[in-house]
């Protein structure tokens, strides 16, 4: 932040490094009310990977 030129104003006991920043600066993106549109095909390939990615994840924390 401060290469980029952000003048920093407060450090909290955590270390949090608060800055100014003009207005103009900073934007906030519209969230997406758009669903995916897929397939049958696609959406179960997907539902596959995601209880494959479940699946490994749980194995790991149990390590």
């Amino acid at each position: 932040m401060r290469k980029a030129g952000f003048q920093e104003y407060k450090t909290d006991e955590e270390g949090n490094t608060y800055y100014l920043v003009d207005r103009n600066q900073v934007s906030f993106r519209a969230k997406s009310n758009k669903k995916r549109v897929m397939s049958e095909e696609q959406r179960k390939a997907a539902a596959k990977r995601l209880a494959n990615a479940r699946k490994n994840k749980n194995k790991k924390e149990s390590e």
